[in-house]
């Protein structure tokens, strides 16, 4: 099953796409992550989206996601396989933001009584964003970004409108969230201003006889 592609409408066959398939009825794992450091969102020893956690949890912690898992029931026989394809998708900016840009859509679905959409969901894709932005540059990622900001607003829409933790405790996902988007459309337009297919089309202009070469820019017929 590791082998082939999965077809179906619910999101991209991106990267690790298959993991959406392998953990489909996990609600989600305790984080159990020391990452005080990182947020101000009391996230440790809370359940949160076992592919949200996946992304979020510092590398050097990841053997937490297996201690977990082996807790549980289920799993046994593909988790090895499912947490190197999650260790793969954190080595590329641009599959690991592509990821990301599926999981609000998971994380609003499974919005529900049992497992309310709230602040550490906002802080874990804060965190994988963070994760993701200290990863060597992409250009591919400029058309991912946008789907991954829309995302992120969804989920703080959502937080705020079920009111489960704290009124601070929103507000400090919301600035963690606000700081990793600013970072995000800081990427987003450093590369639209000065990435490789912007310098190609800046040296593509021609001088026409006795016009600037800048008119090369601008339709054939000028005044």
């Amino acid at each position: 099953m590791f082998e082939y592609p999965v077809a179906c409408s619910e999101h991209p066959n991106i990267e690790g796409h298959i993991l959406f398939h392998i953990f489909e009825n996990y609600t989600g794992i305790n984080f159990s992550a020391d990452v005080t450091h990182l947020t101000d969102i009391p996230i440790g020893e809370r359940s949160v989206d076992i592919l949200l956690v996946m992304m979020a949890i510092p590398q050097n912690q990841y053997a937490l996601i297996a201690d977990n898992l082996h807790r549980q029931d289920g799993q046994e026989q593909c988790l090895a396989m499912a947490l190197k394809i999650g260790r793969e998708l954190r080595s590329s900016q641009y599959s690991m933001l592509a990821f990301l840009s599926n999981l609000p859509a998971r994380l609003i679905a499974r919005d529900a009584p049992g497992h309310i959409l709230c602040s550490e969901e906002l802080a874990g894709m804060s965190m994988g964003v963070i994760n993701a932005l200290d990863l060597p540059s992409d250009p591919r990622v400029t058309q991912i970004i946008p789907g991954v900001i829309s995302g992120m607003l969804k989920v703080k829409e959502l937080m705020y409108r079920r009111h489960y933790r704290e009124e601070w405790e929103n507000r400090v996902a919301d600035k963690e969230a606000a700081i990793a988007v600013n970072k995000l459309m800081t990427l987003l337009a450093s590369m639209r201003g000065f990435g490789g297919l912007n310098s190609q089309l800046l040296s593509c202009d021609r001088n026409r006889g006795t016009h600037s070469p800048a008119v090369g820019w601008l339709p054939m017929y000028t005044e």
